[in-house]
């Protein structure tokens, strides 16, 4: 009988925790980012080859992680490097589905290989999904920069991220010209958005699988901060609203995704989506949805194959 398999940064991860709290009695593997060797065609965990038809289903976690100095009494934890899995992933997936294993949101990321922030805007408005207007330069040099701002009429303050960023890190906002001059020195050749600063009392996030919502979490910023994520401190709490969850689910569909977090301004009685996470995280989720396991919705998934 063939097996389930997990990958994933560490197992200690709360979305791993809790899938491998729900697997129960099915058979699984667990392959950790880090010891993936690839040699040729063939992959290595450690000291054991990986046969990647042994697996009916797969779970793969966010393709990345960053490597933090460590934490001095009394100081902020800084990163030193981002680890970009993404052709790894890509291989991995491709392989799988070659050998008609369900890997969840396989389809997406076999379409959309280079997906983030930046490759994000893109789709939203090919696919028509109300979105963040967004500019991406593929040259940040400084006086450049600050023409095509203007040309586009882009006002202060702004907001701009690091295209492969997650949970709220490498998101900043600039208040002017000499915050903007101060920010580009010596990141002129990061993959960069920018877009509009929208004044908000909170986000949602919607958690989708299978096509259906399985609730919103309202996320507001800790007072005097402005991002809103739980993972940086914000406050969250249930919510609810049909239309907004309607408005969700149709923006997977149109990008044929098994499970992802939308991230939802609501300004006006209009939605828009800031991003769409292809491997979102659900602490926060099941703590002010206590009746929604998601863990076991996303095993229920993979048992179907």
């Amino acid at each position: 009988m063939k097996k389930l398999l997990l990958i994933g940064v560490s197992k200690k991860t709360h979305t791993l925790q809790r899938i491998i709290e729900e697997i129960r009695k099915v058979d699984f593997d667990f392959l950790k980012w880090s010891d993936l060797v690839f040699k040729s065609a063939a992959l290595w965990a450690g000291n054991k080859k990986i046969n990647l038809g042994d697996y009916s289903a797969a779970f793969i976690d966010s393709p990345g992680y960053n490597l933090v100095q460590k934490k001095a009494i009394g100081s902020k934890r800084k990163i030193i490097a981002s680890i970009n899995l993404s052709n790894e992933l890509y291989l991995i997936v491709s392989t799988l589905q070659e050998k008609n294993c369900l890997v969840i949101n396989g389809k997406t990321i076999l379409k959309y290989p280079y997906y983030n922030k930046f490759s994000q805007s893109y789709i939203f408005n090919m696919k028509a999904i109300p979105s963040i207007n967004t500019i991406h330069i593929s040259d940040n040099e400084i006086e450049k920069t600050q023409k095509v701002l203007a040309q586009f009429n882009l006002c202060y303050p702004i907001i701009v991220k690091k295209s492969t960023g997650g949970l709220g890190l490498e998101v900043f906002e600039i208040k002017n010209q000499k915050g903007l001059r101060t920010f580009l020195k010596n990141k002129r050749g990061l993959n960069l958005i920018y877009q509009p600063y929208i004044k908000n009392d909170g986000d949602y996030r919607v958690l989708v699988l299978g096509g259906k919502s399985l609730g919103i979490m309202k996320r507001k910023a800790a007072p005097g901060k402005w991002k809103n994520n739980f993972a940086l401190g914000g406050s969250i709490e249930k919510y609810e609203d049909p239309k907004m969850e309607r408005f969700a689910e149709k923006a997977c569909r149109a990008l044929k995704l098994d499970l992802a977090g939308v991230d939802v301004f609501k300004i006006r009685n209009r939605y828009l989506v800031i991003e769409i996470n292809l491997f979102p995280c659900f602490e926060g989720f099941e703590k002010v949805h206590p009746e929604v396991n998601v863990a076991g919705e996303i095993v229920n998934l993979l048992r179907r194959k």
